[in-house]
């Protein structure tokens, strides 16, 4: 599996589904989050990857947004807000279950590593 980081097109993909981690797993699989605080307010951190992957049987890079949802600091305040490492479920945008299916390839690489 090849992972990029370099400019990926996000745009149009939306949630595909979920997974349960810590904010330091997805740092050392995927590396520093390509957003960290921007505009939006919803979301405190957000990694915009490109995948390629012939295992999974496709020829063509598929996009994944990795990122929180509206349980941050920024969107609900100090007191009931997640600071970004205490923060355990995250969302998984793209344009197809292959975005879940390549995040999750990837982190379970990295947990199995991690043991």
């Amino acid at each position: 599996m090849i992972i990029k980081k370099e400019f990926t097109d996000i745009s149009g993909t939306c949630l595909q589904g979920y997974v349960n981690c810590t904010y330091d797993d997805l740092l050392n699989t995927f590396g520093k989050p390509t957003v960290e605080g921007g505009m939006e307010t919803k979301i405190e951190v957000e990694w915009e990857l490109s995948f390629y992957d012939p295992e999974l049987k496709f020829n063509e890079d598929h996009v994944a947004t990795i990122y929180n949802w509206k349980d941050g600091i920024r969107y609900c305040g100090e007191e009931e807000g997640l600071e970004v490492k205490n923060i355990k479920e995250w969302h998984i945008g793209g344009h197809s279950q292959d975005a879940v299916n390549c995040v999750m390839k990837a982190l379970d690489k990295y947990l199995k590593g991690k043991k």
